[in-house]
């Protein structure tokens, strides 16, 4: 009779024992990310904004790792690209100012994309990384022109692509600095406000901060 109470105090404690030293292998890991952005337009997003740099831009990122080097989650941003021109516009949407303008035009493009992404990560996970992704989803784009009192806009989503490159550099209690290189291009979708084309390309140099969060899964 006395066995049984120490049978169930044995097993209690294996028990205990075997939950808190749960191997690391399940150990899981999110890695969050927030950037300052500063981009090159280049092709229509160049002639229809006349910018030549921007320096308007910020993105997030999320990144669930399946996998010690291998990584899924989610890209969103903001990039705002803004000229000022004398150049005569063809405006191509009839229900809003048919024919050219010409004056000084003060244009912009909105380009807001919301993408899956995946990535490879290079090196060893509390050291120096250098990662590779492809982010492919949506873009939702505004072009705007404002002459005088008057405005012309035109909003469109587009699907895009946007390869990254980039290097994680750990500072200490799971914060990281981060730097990377990313294409964005939104395929045509819609009638191009002015131009011969709506497609949007540019390139983009973001600095960020990241933070690793690691967790057990419940099961």
């Amino acid at each position: 009779m006395k066995k049984r109470p120490v049978l169930i105090k044995v097993l209690f404690l294996l028990i205990l024992t075997l939950g808190l030293l749960r191997p690391l292998s399940a150990q899981k890991k999110v890695f969050g990310l927030l950037t300052y952005d500063m981009s090159i337009p280049f092709e229509n997003t160049k002639d229809f904004s006349v910018a030549g740099f921007s320096w308007r831009g910020l993105s997030g990122q999320v990144r669930f790792f399946l996998k010690p080097k291998l990584s899924a989650g989610l890209y969103f941003g903001l990039q705002v690209f803004h000229g000022e021109t004398m150049q005569t516009a063809d405006i191509n949407l009839k229900d809003k100012i048919p024919g050219a303008i010409t004056g000084t035009q003060f244009r912009y493009i909105n380009s807001i994309p919301i993408m899956l992404g995946i990535n490879y990560h290079a090196g060893k996970d509390t050291g120096t990384q250098v990662f590779f992704g492809l982010n492919a989803g949506v873009f939702a784009v505004e072009e705007k022109i404002d002459i005088g009192i008057f405005s012309v806009d035109q909003f469109a989503w587009h699907f895009g692509l946007a390869p990254e490159i980039g290097v994680i550099l750990p500072m200490g209690y799971n914060l990281s600095l981060t730097a990377s290189v990313k294409y964005s291009y939104a395929f045509n979708a819609g009638t191009p406000l002015a131009g011969q084309s709506s497609n949007q390309s540019y390139l983009s140099l973001s600095i960020g901060l990241g933070y690793t969060y690691y967790f057990f899964p419940p099961f």
